[in-house]
């Protein structure tokens, strides 16, 4: 190349490095602001809707729990908002690779497909157990709220009473924790070995196009290199 068509290519790079900075940091405040505002409105809601309920209704349900709502429960919620947009982006992009494979031979295709359906099948069975142990960390969650609420507004108590201060740190509030940490240990392993499966499911996957599948049928290898590269995707 000449210095002319090298110098618009070193500019055409330096532009796109900074079109790609600058919508990516664009991208995540605008993300950050919605989830932020979803948070305000949602806790403003609530504080409504807490308001506009009967004082009857409110002395049956657990004060902890609503706290529990407004702070975790709401935080939850605006992470979800936040990965919103990769869910979408990376749907948008399986399905169009997809859609690729397809057009390259619709039998591998079909053992993509096959192999995919396994994978959802077991992480969904193994994720329902996890699911199990997070609302089971989530009651004692539920309850060591209540329990810090019992430590603020009986401190003094707590103090003036022995036996008191020794039942609750012993038969409450640490057996409360242990039990949430617990279920979380629990769910959160079972998440991850799910996840392992899934990533293992995928080398047994790039296994068999590279070393089974040319074997058993006469297989393009281009088609099965493309195959592989769009797996690795």
């Amino acid at each position: 190349l000449d210095r002319t068509a090298a110098a618009s290519l070193v500019t055409a790079f330096i532009g796109l490095a900074l079109v790609r900075f600058t919508s990516g940091v664009v991208a995540e405040v605008l993300l950050i602001y919605l989830a932020q505002n979803a948070i305000l409105k949602l806790r403003i809601q609530l504080s409504r809707r807490i308001l506009g309920t009967s004082l009857r209704q409110l002395e049956e349900l657990d004060s902890h729990r609503l706290l529990a709502a407004l702070v975790d429960d709401v935080t939850s919620i605006s992470v979800a908002l936040i990965n919103l947009p990769i869910i979408c982006i990376n749907v948008v992009v399986l399905v169009s690779c997809l859609i690729y494979l397809g057009w390259l031979s619709w039998t591998v295709l079909l053992a993509v497909l096959y192999t995919i359906a396994c994978g959802i099948v077991t992480y969904q069975m193994a994720t329902n157990k996890g699911l199990v142990h997070f609302r089971l960390a989530r009651e004692q969650w539920d309850r060591l709220v209540s329990h810090f609420h019992g430590l603020i507004e009986g401190a003094k108590e707590l103090k003036l009473h022995h036996r008191r201060r020794t039942v609750f740190f012993g038969d409450l509030l640490e057996r409360t924790t242990a039990q949430l940490r617990r279920h979380n240990i629990a769910g959160m392993s079972i998440y991850t070995m799910a996840g392992s499966w899934g990533n293992l499911l995928f080398f047994v996957l790039v296994g068999l196009l590279l070393f089974a599948l040319p074997d058993l049928r006469d297989f393009d290898r281009q088609t099965l290199t493309g195959y592989v590269l769009v797996l690795l995707r």
